[in-house]
């Protein structure tokens, strides 16, 4: 099962690229077959914006995968939330669609914690203005 892989990029170093490599690695030794966010290596693409971005990796969400793993900290991204908004999306559809929270400071049998949709939607929910508050003011 193809599942997305969704966190925080702006403003952490290298836009958090390390961070999204070892958490592929890891769950794809446990068996799952990990997506990026569009084209993470190469995030200065000739004349795209964070919204051509965002789109492509919306695409991605909705065509190509039926779950999503959450890095720590994706509540702190306006992407990964509207990545998370487009996986409940697809979870109304098909309600196979799955969604984790990954967790790498914990032995590896517990890093993914899996959450069913209405938990997800709760915490899109409750950390949306939060961060979005956080963020206006910085």
């Amino acid at each position: 099962m193809k599942m997305y892989l969704a966190g925080p990029m702006t403003g952490y170093e290298n836009f958090n690229i390390p961070a999204f490599k070892t958490a592929k690695e890891e769950l794809e030794k446990q068996g799952f077959e990990i997506v990026l966010p569009y084209d993470i290596e190469n995030t200065e693409q000739s004349g795209w914006t964070w919204g051509d971005y965002l789109a492509e990796d919306i695409r991605i969400i909705c065509n190509d995968c039926m779950g999503m793993v959450l890095l720590p900290e994706w509540e702190r991204s306006r992407g990964a939330k509207l990545e998370l908004a487009a996986g409940l999306m697809q979870a109304l559809k098909y309600p196979e669609f799955e969604f984790y929270e990954y967790w790498p400071q914990l032995k590896v049998e517990y890093r993914l914690k899996k959450r069913n949709a209405l938990i997800m939607a709760g915490a899109w929910f409750d950390e949306w203005d939060t961060y979005s508050k956080e963020a206006k003011n910085a």
